[in-house]
């Protein structure tokens, strides 16, 4: 498969980069309500902050939304670099309680000029979970938001078609490299780091029908939002697009799903 020019590997996209480094997530991450006590609104992101999050494969404003509703940390706080009298008063009372609260003593703000201002935020196209129980997801970013380091960040190359490369990670082979390229852990947990998820194989598909795309997008959007088995979505991407469009043997996408049942489920036998 490796040497198959009917596939790439995950790298080939676009860049891969670990979610935004806070030092200090509790603190940076908030609800609406710290948002609102605080007037914080005009400095936050846009947060999807765990697999919890990401209700389907794409994160739009409605995810967002109901995030915010159900009290989830759904909002980045990312100070501007002004000086710091000229914050609005709710940030410096912010600041305050956390130095009050001994929130900036962790290494990575301590080692800061302002430990408040959190560098390196920038907004993604994609986002993948780092660490993964059943498989991990790859999500769009459809409403401008950011990620903790819970979350590798995606930003595709130019020309690149983000829905193609989403489609083209739900199916057997993608699954098998993701417990093939990752590693696992004493409880049974999945990581993948950025340069492990680079190594991910996907079935090339700029070729494809847009039509087709749509509509195989839209189920496997569905499966995940209504939490169904994942594989009833592999079984039609590994038949539609492997097998009909890419001409893939279907004993090789047989194969490639046993190895990635057979790895997740020795992987799970640990925790």
């Amino acid at each position: 498969l490796r040497s198959d020019d009917r596939f790439a590997k995950f790298s080939e996209y676009g860049l891969i980069n670990v979610g935004i480094t806070t030092g200090n997530n509790e603190y940076f991450s908030i609800t609406e309500d710290t948002a609102n006590e605080y007037q914080l609104e005009p400095v936050t992101l846009p947060l999807i902050g765990r697999s919890s999050h990401a209700h389907g494969i794409y994160f739009t404003e409605s995810d967002w939304n109901t995030n915010k509703q159900s009290g989830k940390r759904a909002r980045l706080i990312s100070f501007p670099e002004i000086p710091y009298e000229d914050y609005a008063d709710g940030y410096k009372r912010y600041i305050k309680w956390g130095e009050e609260n001994r929130e900036h003593e962790g290494y990575k703000c301590s080692i800061r000029d302002r430990w408040y201002i959190v560098p390196s935020v920038w907004v993604p196209d994609a986002f993948f979970l780092r660490r993964n129980n059943l498989y991990p997801k790859f999500v769009l970013n459809c409403c401008g938001a950011v990620s903790t380091d819970t979350m590798h960040r995606m930003k595709f190359n130019l020309g690149v078609e983000p829905e193609n490369v989403l489609l083209a990670y739900y199916n057997s082979i993608s699954f098998a490299f993701t417990e093939i390229c990752g590693r696992s852990y004493g409880g049974g947990v999945l990581e993948i780091l950025p340069g492990e998820m680079g190594n991910i194989l996907l079935p090339k598909v700029e070729n494809i029908a847009p039509e087709l795309r749509e509509k195989l997008l839209t189920y496997i959007d569905s499966v995940v939002r209504n939490d169904e088995d994942i594989e009833k979505a592999l079984d039609v991407v590994d038949e539609e697009l492997l097998v009909k469009c890419l001409g893939i043997d279907p004993d090789t996408c047989h194969k490639c799903r046993a190895i990635w049942k057979k790895m997740q489920k020795r992987r799970l036998g640990r925790s």
